[in-house]
């Protein structure tokens, strides 16, 4: 082998300190270009140093994206193994329902942490904007909150044999509570097309946020669809909440592209209302559709008990 070839060799499977410095490099520049786009400066110097921060970022960008692609079936199965060592990895990774139910409490935590995000710019502005999705994101949390809580206690609280009928009341509970999210939603709304407010973004962010968005509203709806393959209706319940939290991510990332992109503040308003109607047209729908759902279910479930 030619030391050429050693070298392309080395070009296409980088391994250790050169692979960690690639991803350090990847970073790098591109934290460099974002810094530069952010400053916008006419300065001929800083505008030579964002050409070449574009294409190193470029670069090395679809280098690691490559040593991803190529690394990921063996990272995966190594990853595999070794969380096969934990009993509480293992179930995650084998049970979904029970996955579903340990990321709600990362889903919980994020939205906390958005509802006193938005009460504290609520409380300080004075916006009933703010205020209604503070609101909106509190009860979210509760929800997801409720149903965290059950899984602790449910072995402890309830016999075998009524732990399904009281998945179903919980997922009833549920839905009751979503079809109420669309009132404080719609204050939030009423306020955005009065007075023209959106969440504002700024720079590359607008576009992060809208991928984000997009990730998670697709993910919620192959989720519902998957969640109807389980049994436990808690899981379905969370599935549920998901699709709610996603639906309103859709609509502030639209008050977002339109405060950005466009400057007609009467078309903005009515593509704001009108969005912000399904929005909360879908929610209601979707509550709606768990409590007859639900009504159903716990119709069977006393047939049953009492054949």
């Amino acid at each position: 082998m030619t030391k050429w070839q050693k070298v392309w060799e080395f070009v296409k499977r980088p391994k250790g300190v050169l692979l960690a410095v690639i991803y350090v490099l990847t970073v790098f520049f591109i934290a460099a270009a974002l810094t530069l786009v952010i400053i916008g400066s006419t300065n001929p110097i800083l505008e030579i140093l964002s050409y070449i921060s574009y294409a190193f970022a470029a670069i090395f960008l679809f280098y690691s994206v490559y040593t991803i692609i190529i690394y990921a079936p063996s990272a995966r199965v190594n990853a595999v193994k070794f969380m096969r060592k934990s009993k509480f990895a293992s179930h995650l990774l084998d049970n979904w329902g029970f996955r579903t139910v340990v990321f709600a409490c990362f889903s919980l935590v994020l939205n906390f942490a958005y509802s006193i995000f938005n009460g504290a710019i609520a409380f300080l502005i004075g916006s009933i904007w703010y205020g209604a999705l503070a609101l909106y994101y509190v009860t979210l949390t509760l929800l997801r909150g409720s149903i965290i809580a059950y899984h602790k206690n449910k072995n402890i609280k309830y016999e075998q044999k009524d732990i399904k009928r009281a998945e179903i009341k919980k997922y009833r509970r549920c839905g009751v509570l979503i079809v109420i999210l669309p009132l404080s939603l719609s204050f939030a709304i009423l306020e955005m097309v009065i007075s023209n407010s959106a969440f504002i973004r700024y720079g590359w962010v607008v576009y992060a946020v809208a991928a984000y968005a997009f990730y998670k509203i697709i993910m919620a709806i192959y989720n519902m669809f998957k969640a109807k393959k389980n049994d436990d209706m808690t899981v379905r319940a969370l599935r549920c909440i998901s699709l709610a939290d996603a639906l309103v991510s859709i609509l502030a990332l639209q008050t977002t592209l339109l405060y950005t992109f466009s400057t007609n503040l009467q078309t903005n308003a009515f593509a704001n209302a009108l969005t912000g109607a399904a929005v909360c047209a879908i929610t209601l729908a979707l509550g709606i559709y768990m409590i007859i759902n639900a009504n159903k279910l716990l119709k069977k479930e006393t047939t049953n008990g009492q054949v």
